[in-house]
């Protein structure tokens, strides 16, 4: 059976919660996907030992990207403030490359 890869305004569709995700963050999740795969194939194809790609649960992706800083996020001193996320406090380390 064939796997078929719907595109995100279908899958939308199909499953309104990802409604009250960013756009930029579902690309990014397809985008990991995708490269897990490509490495699994590329080991499978050299003989090494594959490492089929895990299934990350709720609380593992501990992480989101926003390629396009003020594009669905904002910063201010020590917060946050996320499109369709809200707001959060935050440590900052180091200052933002742009």
């Amino acid at each position: 059976m064939p796997l078929v890869v719907q595109p995100l305004p279908r899958l939308k569709q199909d499953r309104p919660s990802l409604s009250r995700v960013h756009v930029q963050v579902l690309q990014n999740i397809a985008m990991c996907i995708d490269l897990a795969f490509k490495a699994f194939f590329r080991r499978c194809k050299a003989g090494e030992a594959p490492g089929y790609p895990r299934f990350r649960g709720h609380g593992r992706y501990d992480s989101m990207t926003f390629p396009q800083y003020g594009d669905g996020c904002r910063m201010t001193d020590r917060v946050l403030k996320l499109l369709k996320a809200g707001a959060c406090r935050i440590v900052q380390h180091r200052p933002l490359e742009r």
